[in-house]
């Protein structure tokens, strides 16, 4: 009986709650696509672009492909300094054996001072997403079983996502619900499978060393339903801004290690590598993820730093 059996129950079983949302090592890297309120948070546009093997060599693993564009909203009319707003565009693709999932979102976010240094944002994600069930890759008992009536088909669902930060050139935090907007699945699935709320987290710190290292500390917390939290423990180190390196621990799933570099003022690659530390490591310990950043403006240029999402 082949693995996807497992991986299907994880999406449908009608009295399990599970994680729903990609996640990433490197969010530190990468937090527009985790939380909306940081679009325009630079006053140029900035671009991502990432890929995902998760558990490389595991039949059915995760695969996740995505893309952002992100800029400052300017308009005539005049504004404050610190009081701007931000705009984007974010899509995903994720697979996980015979289900693959598409999410096209549009973004808008609002920055206003809370006091002198400390900035806030509020901002959410508006868009689609669009499910498929491929079950020729599914071995079940029941040809006719009525959970994998929907194979073949697509079915798309609209998707409401909010989020808030706060920033100081040397912390940050923020919150973010995906997934906002519980809607049945329909053809995957019973009559009551659904999407679920996720609730994520963010907080970090840097500390300045006067030797041109400074350490960068963060966390994240993620959890949804009655399941228990999972939480991310990040520690990088960044040298003269041009490299970053460090370590990441995820409760109960893997220890990572973690680079960046920075070159030709426009351009950054950030590179990790997971060791699975939970049974899955039975069948694969290994996980990719690479995000490539493009900048239409030099590194740091903005309104206001943050020791992170730069």
């Amino acid at each position: 009986m082949r693995l996807f059996i497992g991986i299907l129950f994880f999406f449908i079983c009608v009295q399990l709650k599970g994680q729903q949302t990609v996640q990433f090592t490197q969010y530190i890297f990468n937090g527009f696509a985790i939380n909306p309120a940081l679009a325009g948070i630079k006053p140029c546009l900035d671009v991502k672009l990432g890929y995902r093997l998760q558990w490389v060599g595991f039949e059915g693993a995760p695969k996740t492909t995505f893309a952002s564009v992100t800029g400052e909203l300017k308009f005539k009319k005049v504004r404050s300094i610190r009081t701007k707003h931000g705009g984007g565009v974010y899509l995903e693709s994720d697979i996980i054996g015979p289900v693959k999932k598409t999410t096209m979102y549009l973004a808008y976010a609002y920055h206003f001072p809370l006091s002198r240094g400390i900035t806030a944002s509020a901002g959410v994600f508006a868009g689609l997403q669009e499910l498929r069930l491929d079950a020729s890759n599914i071995l079940v008992f029941d040809p006719d079983d009525p959970l994998i009536r929907g194979s073949g088909s697509r079915f798309i669902i609209p998707d409401i996502s909010p989020g808030f930060f706060i920033s100081h050139k040397d912390w940050f935090t923020g919150f973010s619900i995906r997934q906002a907007f519980p809607k049945k699945w329909g053809l995957i699935g019973s009559d009551k499978t659904k999407n679920t709320l996720h609730y994520l987290l963010v907080g970090g710190k840097r500390f300045e060393t006067g030797n041109a290292i400074n350490v960068v500390p963060s966390a994240m917390v993620k959890w949804t339903g009655y399941t228990n939290p999972s939480l991310d423990l990040n520690l990088l180190f960044e040298l003269n801004h041009y490299f970053e390196i460090g370590a990441s621990w995820r409760s109960g799933d893997a220890l990572a290690g973690i680079v960046k570099f920075n070159f030709l003022e426009y351009l950054s690659l950030g590179y990790s590598f997971d060791l699975t530390t939970s049974k899955v490591r039975l069948g694969s310990s290994n996980t990719h993820e690479i995000i490539l950043g493009i900048y239409s403006c030099p590194r740091g240029a903005s309104d206001y730093l943050c020791p992170a999402f730069n």
